[in-house]
């Protein structure tokens, strides 16, 4: 799944009304996001309105940094609105995000959540361990 069909889902499940806002440019052969970063608007009965950027966790940072740079975006947050950068990657056979907020006026980036940690696997093997023991 792409990310914006997962944070679709996501907000979907959540109560929230939401929608994709960017548009197919064909003569230029791009995509446009609305503010140039922003993918999905969603709505909620007593919530503000939540601008998300959504992409894979490891082009967070850069989506992160574009979005700081539109005055666009500013405008937005000043307005009362929400903006978050989500960031999906798939841990434990799972779609988790990553989700980092711009906080209006200095556009300090929050972290909001974070997907779970990595399970690692441990570099010893059960045979390893009982190796020298036969002989």
């Amino acid at each position: 799944m792409s990310p914006t069909a997962l944070t679709l889902a996501h907000l979907r499940r959540h109560g929230y009304a939401a929608d994709v806002v960017e548009r197919w440019i064909a003569q230029a052969g791009v995509r446009r996001d609305l503010f140039h970063c922003i993918d999905v608007v969603a709505v909620k009965a007593g919530e503000t309105v939540l601008g998300v950027q959504a992409t894979a966790l490891g082009c967070l940072s850069a989506r992160l940094a574009k979005a700081r740079a539109q005055a666009e975006l500013a405008t937005w947050l000043a307005s009362g609105a929400r903006f978050q950068v989500w960031g999906w990657v798939k841990r434990n056979g799972r779609w988790t995000a990553k989700v980092i907020a711009l906080q209006a006026g200095d556009m300090r980036p929050v972290l909001v959540q974070a997907p779970p940690r990595k399970r690692r696997r441990s570099r010893w093997q059960p045979a390893d361990l009982f190796a020298g023991l036969a002989d």
